[in-house]
């Protein structure tokens, strides 16, 4: 079975500094949602489902358990580890929302995050920081470049598999 598109030709953002620019430029909850999607490679839906009771900052993971939508697709949950740029982020988003229960709030506003949420500021930022083409939206920017730096940094594809294709 092949894919219906060229891995060569997806984007993704290229440089971790522009992943730095990127996240320092969104708006608080969005910058650490996409610093989860980038960083630790989780679906949008998982990001804004993620619950701190499952994030062990000590021992370096997220056990990724639901989406938004309800039970992972195929009803496994799985373990991705927190990588060193994504610790202190979290590390730090942690105690500016304790006793929250989910990692990514409602807004401040009480305005709900719906899917179309992330998008539309991503573009903005991707505008104003010089990074905007064509092909590079929200699921670009997030699980594509965690995909991509993982394989470009030397880490087997089959972990990788392991961690990203494990749910939907």
């Amino acid at each position: 079975m092949r894919p219906t598109h060229d891995p060569r030709a997806t984007p993704f953002i290229e440089k971790l500094e522009d992943v730095r620019r990127i996240f320092l430029d969104l708006p608080e909850p969005l910058n650490v949602a996409y610093a989860i999607g980038a960083l630790a490679g989780l679906r949008t839906g998982q990001v804004f489902a993620l619950k701190w009771a499952h994030v062990d900052l000590a021992a370096r993971r997220i056990h990724v358990r639901e989406s938004v939508a309800g039970p992972l697709k195929d009803k496994d949950s799985r373990v991705v580890p927190i990588l060193d740029p994504l610790l202190p982020i979290l590390s730090e988003w942690e105690l500016k929302t304790d006793g929250a229960k989910l990692v990514i709030p409602m807004r401040r506003d009480g305005e709900t995050i719906n899917k179309h949420t992330p998008g539309n500021y991503l573009r903005s930022t991707l505008e104003k920081l010089g990074l905007a083409r064509a092909g590079l939206g929200w699921y670009e920017c997030t699980r594509h470049t965690f995909a991509s730096k993982w394989v470009l940094s030397g880490g087997s594809i089959e972990k990788l598999k392991e961690m990203m294709v494990t749910s939907a």
